[in-house]
């Protein structure tokens, strides 16, 4: 079969269904293991000092532990299967078999940017020395193997746990987003402003729940939409904000979750209310102002349901009244 039809085929194949293929003959074998992304679209690494484990695309599982024999790799590479495939490595470092078979299946041939990536640490006991040393050789072979690339890992969305800032950048330094979503992490606060400023490509950031420095905010503009939460934010905070949506060509859409000061203080320096609405339990208010081009309308919205948030969003100009625009 010419190559260009089996490149075709393989395009349209999902980790598990090319892992069936592999085995029909070595020409198959040979022209997947040539295929980009060796056709993963979504590869999550979970951590933990007892084992590592690496789902692809949400259907196939593959598990590294150490074991009498050596290390242990269990493969269930479809889950709707009982069918699964288990062998033995005389390497004893179960740490150093994932990163070899990461780099023969993944990183070689990682060209296509990736729907999703994600890395999870799982806690451990920090007193322990054994899982401190573990935990610090996966950290440290996971930067040096990216980092060995003339390229960094590319995702469309980027999900990351682990357990303290340092390693947290270390990490982010290695990879080229998309899209950035924090779900795990230890540290109540999260100093990103710098990382930020330098992802020039990702276009939606949110994290939910650790606090951030207002600083950030002077570091949006080349992003689409983001969602953070401040301890403490202040009017010339979001005066600041206004001023980078007015002037960025991307931004959209953002959400800010704070605690303090009181929404009348904050909310001073945009004038009279032009829009009160009180309607499924969530009342807001709502500030409208005209780009310059007058094309569109920056609508400001402050909620307060369950918690304090204020919402930007830039939306067409003809669907505000005139009457509710605010002269610059």
């Amino acid at each position: 079969m010419p190559d260009v039809v089996v490149n075709q085929i393989l395009e349209h194949l999902d980790f598990s269904s090319m892992e069936t293929l592999r085995k029909v003959n070595w020409n198959l074998r040979n022209s997947i293991q040539n295929q980009s992304n060796y056709g993963i679209k979504e590869f999550d690494i979970r951590f933990d000092p007892e084992k590592i484990v690496i789902w692809i695309d949400g259907t196939s599982r593959i598990q590294y532990e150490n074991h009498d024999k050596g290390t242990s790799i269990f493969c269930h590479v479809d889950l709707n299967s009982e069918d699964f495939i288990q062998k033995y490595s005389r390497n004893s470092n179960f740490l150093d078999v994932f990163f070899r078979d990461l780099e023969r299946y993944f990183l070689r041939n990682q060209r296509a940017i990736l729907k999703e990536f994600c890395v999870y640490c799982e806690y451990f006991d920090g007193n322990r020395m054994k899982d401190r040393e573990d935990y610090n050789h996966f950290l440290r072979a996971l930067k040096q193997n990216f980092e060995a690339k003339t390229k960094a890992i590319k995702a469309k969305n980027v999900s990351i746990g682990i357990t303290n800032q340092e390693d947290l950048i270390n990490i982010l330094s290695c990879v080229s987003l998309f899209s950035l979503f924090f779900t795990i992490f230890k540290e109540t606060k999260l100093e990103i402003d710098g990382v930020v400023k330098n992802w020039k490509q990702c276009r939606r950031m949110k994290i939910p729940r650790f606090y951030v420095s207002p600083t950030i905010l002077q570091n949006i503009s080349h992003l689409a939409e983001f969602e953070i939460v401040l301890r403490h934010v202040e009017a010339e905070d979001l005066m600041i904000l206004k001023t980078q949506f007015m002037n960025s060509k991307t931004l959209k859409n953002a959400k800010i979750y704070y605690e303090t000061p009181d929404e009348k203080e904050l909310m001073g320096p945009f004038g009279n209310v032009y829009y009160k609405d009180v309607g499924l339990g969530m009342p807001f208010k709502n500030w409208f102002f005209s780009y310059p081009n007058r094309q569109y309308a920056l609508s400001i919205s402050a909620y307060n349901f369950c918690r304090k948030q204020i919402r930007f969003e830039k939306i067409p100009i003809d669907s505000v009244r005139e009457s509710f625009l605010i002269p610059e």
